[in-house]
C-alpha cells in the first residue's frame, strides 16, 4: 500500500498530471482513480443513507459495520476485473 499526500491542489495536479503519464510493468497506463467514499455510498440505498446518517451519534458501530460490509462488497467485485486499485477520499473508512 502506497499514500500520496499533499494538499488538495497537490494531490488534484498528482491525479490529473503524474497518473495519467504512469505506467505499469506492463508497460499498461494505470487505472483511474476510485473515489472510495462515493463508492461506498452509492451502495447504500438513500432511505437507509438517511436512516444511517439520523442515528450516527447514537449508533456508530452499526455505520461502522455497513461501510465495512460495502467495502468488502467494492473489493471483492473490484478485484475480480483488475488487479491494482487506486484510491481517494477515504476518509469513511477511518
Amino acid at each position: 500500500m502506497y499514500a500520496v499526500i499533499g494538499t488538495y491542489q497537490q494531490l488534484r495536479i498528482f491525479r490529473e498530471v503524474e497518473l495519467t503519464k504512469a505506467r505499469d510493468g506492463n508497460d499498461s497506463l494505470f487505472p483511474q482513480v476510485c473515489n472510495l467514499n462515493y463508492e461506498l455510498l452509492t451502495r447504500i440505498e438513500d432511505s437507509e443513507l438517511r436512516e444511517l446518517v439520523g442515528n450516527e451519534a447514537r449508533r456508530p458501530l452499526t455505520i461502522a459495520s455497513r461501510l465495512e460490509k460495502q467495502l468488502s462488497q467494492f473489493m471483492n467485485e473490484y478485484f475480480v476485473v483488475q488487479n491494482f486499485l487506486i484510491l481517494e477520499h477515504v476518509e469513511l473508512v477511518f
